[in-house]
């Protein structure tokens, strides 16, 4: 837990930044919570509120912005690596040169050569340090430890990205409501978005069974389910029961049981294709189906007793169908539409939820998790070391990040102070 308050104090606006980050979160939570209610800030939206979207999507947003945070309030430590990695490839100039705080200067006789004992002490305590010249003749003795933390630290600040894309995407999705009865397919499968465009999906469902509830109590309305199966390409490729809480998933897709299924009018459609075949249909209001024998989507978009409404989608031709044949020409070709028969059948009510973000969201948000973990766990740490030699004396600077002293850091403090003949100047 310190490890994780020093890096929110780490920056001195961390305060400052976590106030406006909160202060924006809470102005976009009500804009969308008031816009399912006033159409004015509907049409302002970008895109459409959805019913789970303040549930799931903001409070992974949240976790997202939170560790937008720790990512601002870590960035001075960003630069400082990458300007002392553009250091180290280039060249070395004077000691302030390096991106790390001083800890300790001290000056060192000349004479005898220093450098050797220096050497072999900060190997001996490092042993993966490096010794090299630097531009202005300096030694300079580095040693870089937690490497993993680095790896952690990038792939946390990385996956920051994927949880802003996480997000837009999950903002662009909603939700669908489909009635089916037992033993019907909707195949293919028309989905309606808020902004009326339909999407025909590559992939059908049908209902196997379902349980109708008895009564309106919870403790019946938790026992009913619904036996669904995805059909892709003739063959079913998933089955599962669903219910309220316990969704089948496929793809970006979730299917839910809305509600108790209950006893629905069900309009038996006969249509006669140009080259005489009929084909007989079961539809209800708001049902999407294929026209025989072409690819042109159609809808039911009202009901009469004995009548209902269908429209071409993508086109103006919309007209009533009653118990009398009617011809109507589609495309060009013929078509003949007659309303056979009406029934009462039990329907279920299926809930489609369209959530394109939410695998990038919880891949993204779990990675950085993780590498928030590896940092916390495994801290870098670099130490850095200069030794300028004139013919006089011999400055030697002590560099650290992060500044705080260890114990391997007071050793190389105690050999250098014993090879001092004065008081540390700083």
């Amino acid at each position: 837990m310190k490890k994780i308050a020093e890096a929110f104090l780490h920056s001195t606006a961390s305060l400052s930044l976590t106030l406006i980050i909160f202060i924006a979160f809470g102005i976009c939570w009500i804009t969308i919570l008031l816009s399912e209610n006033i159409p004015a800030l509907q049409s302002l939206m970008l895109v459409p509120p959805r019913e789970d979207f303040s549930n799931s999507t903001l409070f992974l947003g949240l976790i997202g912005l939170l560790c937008l945070n720790i990512c601002a309030c870590s960035m001075r430590r960003l630069l400082r690596i990458i300007k002392f990695h553009r250091l180290l490839h280039s060249s070395f100039g004077s000691p302030q040169d390096f991106s790390v705080p001083c800890l300790k200067q001290l000056i060192l006789p000349v004479h005898p050569d220093p450098i050797p004992d220096i050497r072999q002490k900060f190997t001996e305590t490092y042993p993966r340090a490096k010794c090299f010249r630097g531009a202005s003749s300096a030694w300079v003795f580095l040693a870089e430890q937690g490497r993993l933390g680095q790896l952690g630290f990038f792939m946390a600040h990385i996956s920051m990205v994927g949880i802003l894309i996480g997000i837009v995407l999950a903002a662009r999705g909603y939700e669908f409501v489909r009635e089916i009865s037992k033993g019907q397919s909707l195949t293919p499968l028309f989905l309606i978005d808020p902004k009326g465009m339909v999407t025909q999906l590559d992939f059908g469902i049908r209902c196997e069974d379902f349980t109708v509830a008895r009564g309106t109590e919870s403790s019946d309305l938790k026992k009913m389910w619904c036996l669904l199966t995805v059909e892709k390409n003739g063959a079913a490729v998933r089955r599962q029961k669903i219910d309220q809480n316990t969704p089948l998933r496929y793809g970006v897709f979730d299917f839910y049981q809305n509600r108790a299924a209950s006893v629905r009018e069900l309009f038996h459609l006969c249509i006669t294709r140009p080259d005489g075949t009929p084909t007989t249909l079961g539809v209800r209001n708001g049902d999407i189906f294929l026209l025989p024998g072409s690819k042109h989507p159609m809808q039911v978009i009202a009901l009469r007793f004995d009548s209902i409404r269908l429209r071409v989608l993508g086109s103006q031709i919309a007209f009533w169908v009653s118990r009398t044949q009617r011809n109507i020409p589609i495309a060009g070709q013929p078509y003949a539409f007659q309303l056979v028969s009406i029934d009462r059948a039990a329907a279920a009510s299926i809930k489609i939820v369209y959530d394109p973000g939410k695998y990038i969201l919880w891949v993204a948000t779990g990675c950085a998790i993780i590498g928030f973990f590896i940092l916390f766990v495994c801290p870098y740490r670099r130490v850095c070391l200069v030794c300028a030699c004139t013919d006089t004396e011999c400055t030697v600077t002590v560099s650290a990040l992060p500044p705080q002293q260890r114990d391997d850091l007071s050793n190389v403090f105690a050999f250098l102070e014993s090879k001092a003949p004065q008081q540390p100047l700083l």
